[in-house]
This record gives C-alpha cells, sequence and structure tokens, in this order.
C-alpha cells in the first residue's frame, strides 16, 4: 500500500513540474508579458509579493501539529512547512494569521 502511494505522489510531482511556465495556473489570472501586479503603486518594493503569515497543520509520524508560516501565498506556506518539518508526510494550510499573532507563537526565549 505505501509503495504505491509514494509512487502516485511522485507521479503528481512530475506532471506538476513538467508542466509549462507559458500555461497558466488554474484559477490564477494571466499577465500581459512585462506587466506587474502591482506596478505604479509608488513603493520601493513594487511588483515583490507582500508578507503573509499562515498557520499550516502538519501530520508527522501519524500526529497532527501547527507551524506558523511565513510565506506570500498559502500553497507556498504550505511547502514551507513540508521543507522545514524533517519528516512531515503532509501539510495544510489552515488560516491567515496578523503579525503579532506569528510573532508571539515564533518568539524563540533565550
Amino acid at each position: 500500500m505505501i509503495p504505491a502511494h509514494i509512487e502516485h505522489t511522485f507521479r503528481a510531482l512530475d506532471r506538476i513540474e513538467r508542466r509549462e511556465p507559458q500555461q497558466p495556473m488554474p484559477g490564477s489570472p494571466a499577465l500581459v508579458e512585462g506587466s506587474s501586479p502591482t506596478a505604479g503603486i509608488g513603493t520601493a518594493d513594487a511588483g515583490s509579493s507582500p508578507i503573509r503569515f499562515w498557520t499550516v497543520r502538519f501530520e508527522r509520524r501519524g500526529r497532527s501539529y501547527y507551524d506558523r508560516v511565513e510565506a506570500p501565498d498559502a500553497c507556498t506556506a504550505s511547502r514551507v512547512a513540508l521543507i522545514r518539518n524533517v519528516g512531515a508526510t503532509c501539510s495544510q494550510t489552515v488560516r491567515e494569521i496578523d503579525r503579532t499573532d506569528y510573532d508571539r507563537f515564533t518568539r524563540r526565549s533565550p
């Protein structure tokens, strides 16, 4: 059962990686080449993705854990949680949080 599941997962990842860059992702608006959704707003960081904070649930060894992640969108937050937490098998973005919650949960004592 597990080898079949792993093979299925890797096939899905291969399909995602082989996607042509010209193809828009499903549900995302197509942009005209050279345009930026934030162009012309007059800030120094125009064109860069805004920093957003997320709560992500991930599973490791059959137990669920939560992590707070800094990422531009929910999909990237999920991937960051998988990479950051070694041994995690799956992740799901739960909700977006604000900066104060992120700082409170990620504060480390010296």
